[in-house]
């Protein structure tokens, strides 16, 4: 099985997540909630596995998603539905998947054209309705910012970054009218931090934590119903987990999360 730190203003309980099918390479798992439900994914390398608070594990063959990138991404649309966003490879390029209940199965959607490759990518939904996809675009590293608004079928693409290395680990979130992007640059050893207030806003560009991070270092971005972001920061080369919050404009050290053996 696996676990997770939960707490609400200090991180000081632990819960284990009934087990899944873990065994091989190439496990991956993204979580997403809403208001009432929540959600699990868990992509193997050969199988999708979902997990909803109210119903138990279930499997997919792995054909009904995007998997061509060896990375998937997940987020909660405003209607309580899981969406699945990854790159489905050449002939089909990067797609969301939404999991139709009347229906029985996944159905996609092309977001951007074939010739584009991506193989990371992040994904979240506003309170709008809009969906936003932070991607690292390959094979320059370019980190883009993908955004679909609803009953649209086009999508607009802003690049973000466009040095070599600089666009890892994308993230993205969403609340009100802010939409944040959080990437790791390689070059610089830096994890950097983007906002925007409004749907045709600029982004303001900021380096968002106050340490050095190596090439293995994996940010995730948050954001609280009133705006605050919080990033979390595990380093495999000193096993440590550590929680930044984002006031006035900095982000500060809010917790550190000490865990042996964390993967």
């Amino acid at each position: 099985g696996f676990s997770f730190a939960r707490g609400e203003s200090q991180f000081e309980s632990y819960e284990v997540v009934p087990p899944a099918t873990l065994d091989g390479d190439g496990v991956q798992l993204e979580l997403a909630r809403t208001a009432g439900s929540g959600y699990g994914l868990l992509y193997r390398g050969d199988r999708l596995y979902a997990l909803r608070s109210a119903a138990p594990w279930r499997s997919r063959p792995i054909d009904d998603v995007p998997n061509a990138s060896g990375a998937v991404a997940l987020a909660v649309d405003p209607r309580g539905e899981p969406v699945v966003v990854g790159d489905y490879g050449p002939a089909s390029g990067l797609r969301a998947s939404r999991w139709r209940e009347d229906l029985g199965r996944l159905t996609t959607e092309a977001l951007r054209p074939p010739a584009e490759r991506y193989a990371e990518s992040a994904a979240a939904f506003a309170d709008s309705g809009s969906l936003y996809v932070a991607a690292r675009a390959v094979p320059q590293n370019d980190l883009v910012l993908i955004q679909r608004d609803p009953g649209s079928f086009a999508t607009t693409r802003t690049v973000l970054s466009s040095a070599n290395d600089t666009g890892y680990s994308p993230q993205v979130a969403a609340v009100g009218g802010l939409v944040a992007v959080l990437w790791l640059d390689r070059d610089f050893g830096q994890v950097r931090y983007a906002e925007r207030i409004g749907d045709s806003g600029t982004f303001a560009f900021e380096t968002a934590l106050p340490v050095s991070v190596g090439p293995d270092a994996q940010p995730r971005l948050a954001l609280s119903r009133s705006g605050i972001a919080y990033v979390s920061l595990f380093e495999a080369a000193s096993g440590t987990l550590r929680v930044f919050a984002r006031s006035d404009g900095a982000f500060t050290l809010h917790d550190t999360v000490l865990e042996t053996g964390v993967q």
